[in-house]
């Protein structure tokens, strides 16, 4: 009877030991999970281990349960690591969950990003997820007309400048730079819509880009222009990204931030992906009525420090395209509707050119007038197709 015994308990306990050390058992998903993405940038990895370092200052003051956070940093153009930052006992440790070596750039490939994707979704698998983009940026143009530029010396990227270091998104050179349409293709190639990405970069929060990912994330959060190096204040407001967003909050603490920083100069923005259509139908409406006077170019807001400019302000240029009044009226209250939040200090800053004043701001830009040979593509992207 006692043999029996052992034998009943010795069966059980192997059992319950085969169910535990199961491998392929699913993790079981949490509430939402935020996905910090730090690839190569050449020349800002110590402003990315400080944003990493007051994140975890932030979710160390908000705790948040059934929230986790993961963190994809390149330490080289070949190397990158994928780890989580998890609270235990109220200090913030980082749990290393793979380990990356790339060749010929791969994490700028659709295949090579849907794949990082895919292991982030696989190790933190949740109901919601967001993402958080830090590294150079350059709106929505192509880092091949970069690269052409480069090969013939006739311009130089706002980071060339002798000013401060400023934040294509990607590295300073074409081969480590990724596409938006690459982005937008890997995160729906896995299934996910973002609530919300964030582009801790300059130069992102423009129509074109805006139209491109409006499949892959619900909100942009991103600047019409040159972010300083230090980047997102995240010791402060990173709080404000967790659990439920608060985005005004973020907006108006980032302007707090900039406006009393050494360097105060700043622009962040908040734009519902969701109505990026709408307001390319009334944009559309005014192109079908209305030619743009180049002679007029002078009179828009600029808010970049190139030359020809490449990003305008958006309502600025309607308002120098368009004299009806009635399209005009159309064209705000949508833009009402597309722009949640913003916040703009009097002057913004690029590197090339030094400190510039704001008197018209929408909080998103548009390359329609731009003359910018390296906005010779913008009729081939999307906005611009939908809009004319």
């Amino acid at each position: 009877m006692k043999k029996l015994l052992f034998y009943i308990l010795a069966i059980f306990f192997f059992a319950s030991f085969l169910t535990s050390c199961n491998d392929d058992e699913p993790v079981a998903p949490c509430d939402k999970t935020i996905f910090m993405y730090f690839p190569w940038s050449t020349d800002l990895t110590y402003y990315f281990q400080t944003n990493i370092t007051d994140m975890e200052g932030a979710i160390r003051k908000a705790a948040i349960p059934g929230e986790r956070v993961v963190v994809f940093f390149a330490s080289s153009q070949t190397e990158a690591e994928l780890f989580e930052i998890v609270l235990e006992d109220g200090t913030c440790v980082r749990k290393t969950l793979k380990n990356y070596k790339f060749n010929n750039n791969e994490y700028t490939t659709e295949s090579g990003l849907t794949k990082i994707f895919a292991d982030f979704k696989a190790y933190a698998p949740a109901e919601s997820y967001s993402l958080i983009i830090g590294c150079h940026g350059l709106g929505w143009i192509s880092s091949e007309a970069g690269s052409r530029a480069i090969d013939t010396n006739d311009y130089k990227y706002h980071w060339e400048g002798q000013g401060c270091l400023t934040r294509f998104f990607g590295g300073r050179t074409p081969e480590c730079q990724t596409e938006l349409s690459t982005l937008a293709a890997s995160i729906t190639n896995n299934g996910i819509k973002m609530e919300y990405i964030l582009f801790d970069d300059c130069y992102m929060a423009n129509v074109e880009t805006a139209y491109i990912l409006r499949g892959a994330t619900d909100y942009l959060i991103a600047s019409t222009s040159e972010i300083m190096a230090r980047g997102l204040p995240y010791a402060t407001v990173g709080q404000y990204l967790l659990g439920t967003p608060n985005y005004k909050a973020l907006v108006d603490g980032f302007y707090d931030f900039y406006s009393h920083y050494s360097k105060p100069y700043g622009a962040l923005s908040v734009i519902d992906c969701g109505q990026i259509e709408g307001l390319a139908s009334v944009v559309k409406r005014i192109n079908s009525d209305y030619t743009f006077d180049s002679s007029k170019l002078k009179y828009i807001q600029k808010l970049d420090g190139y030359n020809p400019t490449i990003f305008f302000d958006c309502r600025s240029y309607i308002n120098q395209l368009c004299d009806d009044a009635a399209l005009i009226n159309a064209f705000d209250v949508q833009l009402g509707k597309t722009v949640l939040y913003t916040a703009c200090t009097p002057q913004l800053y690029s590197s090339s050119f030094g400190a510039f004043d704001i008197v018209d701001y929408s909080g998103i830009t548009i390359s329609d007038p731009s003359e910018h040979r390296w906005a010779s593509e913008k009729q081939s992207t999307d906005w611009y197709k939908a809009t004319h």
